[in-house]
């Protein structure tokens, strides 16, 4: 296999060796250009082992008849020089020989981009799930799906609990250990992410190496695709993040989500292309997997409602919000008919140990009773998609991706803000407590 920055550099060379060739050529003095020659010599035997070392034998034996015809014709041309009496059949010759090497290299299958996938959770690997196999149908790309480690960050944002992931991935996708692929060395023609933070997340830091203006100092394109997706809008802390200025593309949900970025960001990064994890909801519901054995019996003949509680849910009001967690838990401990499956965000706990530790005790409180009294499902895999397809109904935040992977999956979505926490009252439906 043939990288594609090699491709890149033959080409470069095939260029100034027909450079030199026209220089000698057309030189009014002999012994530059017979100088300049030699330089030719070296650069066709450059390009000669360059092929052999990156192609199959069968492919490098096309090339080397031609580059062994330009050795020749270059040594008619010295030849010609040396007796004062180069012709332009030669050149033509040379030029002739110059274009077909140049072509076929250009056009050549064994060349391969190097596409390298860098998730930080297994639970976001759905953000790039549709891409990874549209590469890894491709006979042109070498894909590798690189999971790099995270950190948690104390209230002071130093670094704290070490975490890699690369374990919790689906099972078939293969996974190759960051100590294991040395971006600096491998050189990738693209390198995917879905994180944008860089060392602005005061909850989580992918390690400092994989920042996006590290990566980018060893790959010609850098793609950022959001870890999340949305039904309608953007949240304002989406609008401008560190990994914008560096990657080459951004890739956005729809066009109409062009206007929702910072002006600073130039409009041709940003390629409107979907929602990877709509494609894998859909695949997913579709075809639902075998729910894990420990559901089975909670959810039989059950309604089951998928219980979502976000960062930004429990940031925005922290009190109410565990006020209405405790009320959700309580009112359906009361319904045998009914299975409620509670995914809290993979990030939840970590944001309340950094940004909420005085209410840390009483969500872990109510995390034990839920758990303790079995009053439904806790759900901490890594696959949000597969519990979607067990799932019959939302409920929970709305600043969350979540509902929009329940509205394409065609399933009911129920909202339920912070100020649903007690049992309605008959005049409540005359206001906007219920949504």
């Amino acid at each position: 296999m043939m990288r594609k920055f090699i491709q890149k550099q033959i080409l470069e060379l095939i260029y100034t060796l027909w450079e030199g060739i026209e220089y000698a050529a057309y030189s009014q003095n002999s012994s530059a250009a017979v100088a300049v020659l030699q330089d030719c010599y070296l650069a066709i035997d450059a390009i000669d082992n360059t092929l052999k070392a990156h192609l199959s034998e069968e492919r490098y034996s096309f090339y080397n008849n031609i580059n062994s015809k330009i050795r020749s014709l270059i040594e008619a041309l010295e030849d010609g020089i040396n007796k004062e009496d180069a012709t332009n059949e030669a050149v033509e010759k040379l030029k002739e020989q110059i274009i077909l090497l140049d072509n076929e290299l250009f056009n050549e299958a064994e060349v391969k981009l190097e596409i390298v996938f860098m998730p930080y959770k297994a639970s976001m690997w759905d953000s790039l799930e549709s891409i990874w196999l549209a590469a890894k149908a491709d006979p042109s790309c070498e894909c590798y799906v690189v999971p790099i480690p995270y950190y948690d960050r104390n209230p002071d944002h130093s670094f704290s609990n070490y975490h890699y992931e690369g374990d919790k991935f689906p099972s078939e996708v293969p996974i190759t250990h960051y100590k294991e692929y040395n971006v600096a060395i491998r050189k990738p023609d693209v390198i995917y992410i879905h994180n944008p933070y860089d060392n602005q997340n005061f909850v989580t830091s992918v390690d400092p190496n994989y920042y996006s203006y590290e990566l980018k100092k060893h790959t010609d394109t850098l793609v950022y695709v959001p870890y999340y997706s949305t039904s309608g809008g953007m949240s304002q802390g989406q609008k401008i993040c560190s990994a914008y200025y560096h990657a080459d593309y951004i890739v956005i949900q729809g066009e109409k989500f062009r206007g929702f970025f910072d002006p600073s960001i130039p409009q041709e990064k940003l390629i409107a292309m979907g929602s990877p994890k709509f494609d894998r909801v859909i695949r997913i519901c579709n075809n639902p997997p075998e729910p894990p054995e420990a559901w089975k019996a909670k959810m039989e003949g059950k309604k089951v409602y998928f219980y979502n509680t976000s960062i930004s849910g429990m940031l925005g009001n922290t009190e109410l919000f565990l006020k209405k967690m405790k009320y959700v838990f309580e009112t359906f401990a009361l319904h045998d008919d009914v299975c409620l499956l509670w995914r809290p965000h993979p990030l939840l706990e970590t944001t309340f140990d950094t940004m909420r530790p005085q209410y840390k005790e009483i969500y872990s409180k109510l995390k034990r009773l839920f758990i303790e009294k079995n009053l439904g499902i806790y759900d901490d895999t890594p696959d949000i998609t597969n519990t979607i397809a067990h799932c019959d109904a939302y409920i929970g935040d709305s600043g969350t991706s979540v509902v929009s992977l329940f509205g394409i999956a065609g399933k009911p979505v129920f909202i339920l803000n912070n100020n649903i926490n007690t049992e309605p009252s008959e005049e409540d439906w005359r206001g906007d407590i219920i949504r």
